[in-house]
């Protein structure tokens, strides 16, 4: 007499290669998912930071003697951003280095974008 169907160990086989298929299958896509989350995350920062540098430079006056760190926070992508802007020397007798971290925490601890200009030099 011929069996029909299948034994039990195929079955047992067949759901093993199945499962471990579907578990990849799902890691795949949360992967995927995670790394559009950050690539959007940093491209929104990149974003804050060269509208902060941007504003800085139009309100930017070369006889200033300002050699501190400004910072601040702005709502964008209905998120709070904190950015810190930092003067450098340089390396130029007429340009002064113009320095943009941006971060989601107030600390700046995690910096996502960093964004780099240059003004005159007073």
């Amino acid at each position: 007499m011929r069996q029909r169907g299948l034994t039990l160990i195929e079955v047992l086989v067949a759901l093993a290669i199945f499962s471990y298929a579907a578990v990849s299958l799902i890691g795949a896509s949360s992967q995927s998912l995670r790394s559009q989350s950050l690539l959007m995350e940093k491209s929104i920062a990149s974003w804050v930071g060269q509208n902060q540098l941007a504003e800085f430079i139009l309100r930017y006056k070369p006889s200033s003697q300002s050699q501190g760190k400004m910072s601040g926070k702005v709502t964008m992508s209905e998120r709070e951003w904190y950015y810190k802007i930092s003067l450098t020397s340089g390396g130029s007798d007429y340009l002064r280095g113009v320095q943009v971290d941006v971060s989601l925490e107030e600390d700046g601890e995690y910096v996502i974008a960093s964004v780099t200009g240059f003004v005159e030099k007073p």
